[in-house]
């Protein structure tokens, strides 16, 4: 394996104000020739850009690029487990921990007077998620 990996905790960005919107496709071109120039380590973590790191990569590598040919390396943050483990038993930390890393639906709930519903509809639609007003 070649010795230099590709971190993805700055990425290109459509707007430089928002750390969450990220640039898929400029990221895209840049891990084309990442690979074409034959290396294959990737490095990321769940903070990155906002949360949307992860989602990008999946979008760049994964949905892209056979399994086999790249090594991914994700972090998922101490904090978030020991909070976990301080509310619940390992069992069930085990079992967030694996569903944490699938693609699942997902129930986002808006407190009115806080955060504007359909700004935050529209912010995940141009993120490519599929979103569902409840009724």
């Amino acid at each position: 394996m070649k010795k230099l990996g590709f971190g993805l905790m700055r990425l290109p960005l459509k707007d430089k104000e928002d750390a969450s919107a990220i640039d898929q496709e400029q990221l895209n071109q840049m891990v084309d020739l990442f690979l074409e120039k034959g290396f294959t380590y990737f490095d990321t973590a769940y903070p990155y850009h906002k949360r949307m790191s992860e989602h990008a990569v999946k979008k760049a590598l994964s949905d892209r690029h056979p399994r086999e040919s790249f090594l991914l390396a994700d972090k998922m943050p101490v904090w978030l487990v020991e909070k976990w483990l301080s509310v619940y038993d390992f069992e069930t930390v085990e079992t967030m921990a694996k569903d944490f890393l699938e693609d699942k639906p997902t129930t986002i709930r808006c407190v009115q007077h806080m955060v504007d519903m359909d700004v935050t509809l529209q912010r995940l639609r141009e993120q490519d998620v599929t979103v569902a007003k409840a009724p």
